[in-house]
């Protein structure tokens, strides 16, 4: 799975809620997750922003440290998995969990974007956790382009096209600004289960947590992002008889 967005639209938040949720088993808004054990890779965050975010999504959801296995290796440096001594890294913890989350897939090449050189070593790596039975997650940041044009199309978004097509699932997430409370989440490919439709969810400022927001909430959202700053009520049309003999 790729989870693909602006810089600081909330990629990091999200994947790591989604990885609690993996963690815990349970339903996440609209999602079911099984049960599992996650690794999570952090390379562009470092133990004190981790920790700044984790203290804030445990009040959303707490972790049990003995049944719920979500462990986050905060690195806050590039790892390279196209190095011997980087896939070594990772490949030390292939018994021991069943979920590993790449934050950044940029950070785990030591490449800004991947090339027609770097594609098929990230992809034969990715293949090689899957091949063992794992899940694999990865972050990337989406196009200049894409973000600016707010093309939710695989093809117009983060990486190289390899790395889409082996990928069974894309996620997008999209927000007007990097303090927006809103987050819409597009699906631009799901090949192993059914079509998800763009959902919008509201960010908890408290918790960062996501929670689907009710459809009061997105119309207002998608009439702000349209320019339109607040709605008019609708025109009301009332017929009245008038007794001509009065005039």
């Amino acid at each position: 799975m790729l989870i693909t967005g602006g810089t600081g639209v909330g990629k990091s938040q999200f994947a790591l809620q989604w990885g609690m949720g993996l963690a815990k088993g349970v339903q996440w808004n609209d999602l079911l997750f099984e049960k599992s054990r996650v690794l999570y890779g952090s390379h562009e965050m470092g133990p004190n922003e981790i920790t700044y975010f984790t203290s804030k999504l445990r009040k959303g959801m707490e972790l049990d440290r003995e049944r719920d296995i979500f462990h986050i290796l905060p690195i806050g440096y590039a790892v390279s998995v196209l190095t011997s001594e980087g896939r070594e890294f990772y490949l030390q913890y292939l018994d021991d969990y069943d979920v590993f989350i790449f934050d950044t897939v940029s950070s785990s090449t030591h490449l800004a974007m991947l090339d027609e050189a770097s594609a098929p070593g990230i992809v034969a790596f990715f293949d090689m956790l899957t091949g063992e039975g794992k899940t694999v997650i990865a972050l990337g940041h989406d196009s200049k382009d894409a973000v600016r044009n707010k093309s939710s199309r695989a093809e117009d978004m983060f990486g190289h096209r390899l790395l889409m097509d082996r990928a069974s699932t894309i996620v997008r997430l999209h927000a007007e600004t990097d303090q927006d409370e809103y987050i819409t989440v597009k699906w631009p490919k799901v090949r192993l289960g059914r079509a998800l439709q763009p959902t919008t969810y509201s960010r908890n400022t408290e918790t960062l947590w996501l929670t689907k927001a009710s459809d009061e909430q997105t119309l207002e959202h998608n009439l702000t992002r349209s320019g339109v700053k607040e709605r008019k009520a609708p025109t009301q049309h009332i017929h009245v008889e008038v007794d001509k003999g009065l005039f």
